[in-house]
């Protein structure tokens, strides 16, 4: 049971970088918080199936991992399987509620078996339940075909059938934090600062950081480009859209701003993290740091990249 609990785990890992879904729980293995559900959901042909096999919820998203199976002479001629437009078509329902499908990765075959992982928004009314009835309503699988030697065929083979399946899940409240701050650093404030194993939320007070007056005012592009730096330099960048949509947070904006950035969520056992305002794409200066100390929770302002041979950028604010 175990060592199927760390393969499934890892698919987090893996499908946090291969597909525009995976932003977060890539770390969710490190926690062993991770239940077996072992629900199937077979659609009406009877030759397909896809199973729930692990889910996790922090009582604001749902994670769950899932495997393909089939007829293994179509299974050969696929290199992916897809569920609409990263499962747009899909349905969920937490506790009776509509939820948003955050998003359904590709199935791929790895280690002969075909897996995949998905993301549900848990709806606001349901935030505080210790719960979670779960419905999902997968449809439009499409399997991509490649041509001999060539690209992927378009429009690919679809899958016949919908695949229904309900399960429980306990909402994990144990590994949760969240405290405030009043650091600052080159204009820039950390305010808040909580956490999950699926989701660090840092609120900020981020002040414009332009190129000065000889660029015209409404073309300056607004500088400071927000990662999280774990401790072996691993560098986690920020959900653009739950950060914009949630968060409230525009890249954009030429004035002072305060926002929730979203990130993924720490690994087990790591207590500290560097919050990181890069110049530009290119990381090439540092605008504003903060470390993050969970178990004290505090919040100082730091220059760990100086370690790192990065010059600090000290534009007019």
């Amino acid at each position: 049971m175990e060592k199927q609990q760390r393969g499934l785990g890892s698919l987090f890992y893996e499908s946090n970088f291969e597909s525009k879904t995976g932003t977060n729980g890539a770390y969710l293995e490190t926690y062993q918080v991770l239940e077996d559900l072992n629900a199937p959901a077979t659609a009406q042909n009877d030759r397909w199936k896809v199973t729930f096999q692990q889910g996790y919820t922090d009582g604001s998203t749902v994670q769950l991992s899932l495997t393909l199976a089939g007829p293994q002479e179509d299974l050969d001629r696929y290199t992916g399987v897809d569920v609409g437009e990263y499962g747009s078509s899909s349905t969920a329902a937490i506790n009776g509620e509509d939820a948003q499908i955050e998003g359904v990765n590709p199935f791929y075959e790895r280690e002969g078996q075909w897996s995949t992982t998905m993301a549900i928004a848990v709806p606001e009314s349901q935030r505080e339940a210790e719960k979670m009835e779960i419905s999902v309503t997968l449809r439009d699988l499409t399997g991509r075909e490649e041509h001999s030697g060539g690209p992927a065929l378009a429009g690919g083979q679809a899958i016949p059938g919908e695949f229904e399946a309900s399960f429980t899940l306990t909402v994990d409240r144990d590994h949760q934090f969240s405290f405030t701050s009043d650091a600052q650093s080159n204009g820039a404030k950390v305010l808040a600062v909580s956490g999950t194993p699926t989701q660090t939320v840092i609120t900020v007070e981020k002040p414009f950081w332009g190129l000065g007056d000889s660029i015209v005012e409404s073309q300056t592009p607004a500088l400071g480009q927000p990662y999280l730096v774990l401790p072996d330099g691993t560098q986690l960048r920020y959900h653009i859209t739950k950060s914009q949509e949630l968060g409230g947070y525009d890249y954009r904006a030429q004035e002072t701003q305060t926002a929730d950035l979203y990130f993924d969520g720490l690994p087990a056992g790591v207590t500290q993290a560097v919050l990181r305002f890069y110049g530009d794409s290119n990381q090439e200066t540092v605008l504003a740091e903060f470390t993050i100390h969970v178990e004290s929770q505090t919040v100082t302002p730091s220059a760990t990249y100086e370690e790192e041979d990065l010059l600090e950028l000290s534009p007019d604010t």
